[in-house]
């Protein structure tokens, strides 16, 4: 049974390191209380280091970066909960992918909010930010996926300047 701690949550599946199945992954919160993944993803806890990491951060650009540093290093720190969500869940059937789905769009629309304002401050040009918002995700998402897959780069932490 494989075990991942992320943000007070504890991910359990059962059926070794391959695609997990639906009825084989629970998620345990610090609590004791047993619940699907689909219904637990750490989305306001992720949220609010995010705000946290931004809130000194007067510059819009410097918010970007100190938002996509904090992703990074949660997703550094819990390995084996981050494999789970983004590579084992996918495909899981239609009720999971649209929670998967509701997630990611949740992330994508906060990326628009900062790109927004960093438009707004005249930071960036005018742009599609709703499109440029999923382009982000849809790279952070790749970037993260190939760290666990191949492991490369060794410190997912080391493609934050680029």
């Amino acid at each position: 049974m494989e075990q991942s701690r992320w943000l007070g949550w504890t991910a359990v599946g059962r059926g070794g390191a391959t695609a997990i199945p639906p009825h084989a992954i629970k998620m345990r919160h610090a609590s004791g209380c047993w619940t699907p993944p689909s219904r637990c993803l750490p989305r306001r806890a992720t949220t609010a280091a995010i705000e946290r990491a931004i809130a000194g951060e007067r510059d819009p650009i410097k918010q970007m970066e100190a938002a996509l540093s904090t992703v990074l290093l949660t997703f550094s720190r819990h390995r084996r909960l981050s494999k789970i969500l983004l590579v084992e869940a996918v495909g899981l059937g239609h009720g999971f992918d649209d929670k998967l789905m509701h997630t990611r769009s949740y992330f994508a629309a906060m990326i628009q909010r900062y790109l927004d304002q960093a438009v707004a401050a005249g930071a960036i040009a005018p742009l599609d930010t709703e499109t440029a918002a999923w382009a982000w995700f849809g790279a952070i998402n790749e970037l993260v996926v190939r760290w666990l897959v191949t492991g490369q780069p060794e410190r997912l932490e080391t493609i934050i300047p680029t």
